[in-house]
């Protein structure tokens, strides 16, 4: 999630009149989307990261197998 609102924030930031203004810092427009649809890039870049770290993290024990297992059926 931290991710996605980075980009989110990092897009906003680089393409919205107001910021670019402030800051001096003026980025091109991501495949022409305006800065207020910063979201089609943040949610597929928290997508991606999630799908990473699972992937890289190890597998629970066999302990928190079983709690969730009881937790899922009652």
């Amino acid at each position: 999630m931290l991710a996605g609102l980075i980009v989110c924030v990092y897009y906003i930031v680089s393409t919205y009149p107001f910021f670019t203004q402030m800051t001096g810092f003026s980025g091109a427009w991501w495949f022409g989307i305006e800065s207020i649809s910063s979201g089609v890039f943040g949610v597929p870049a928290g997508f991606v990261v999630a799908v990473v770290v699972s992937l890289v993290d190890q597998k629970p024990d066999a302990y928190t197998r079983a709690l969730m297992d009881c937790i899922r059926h009652p």
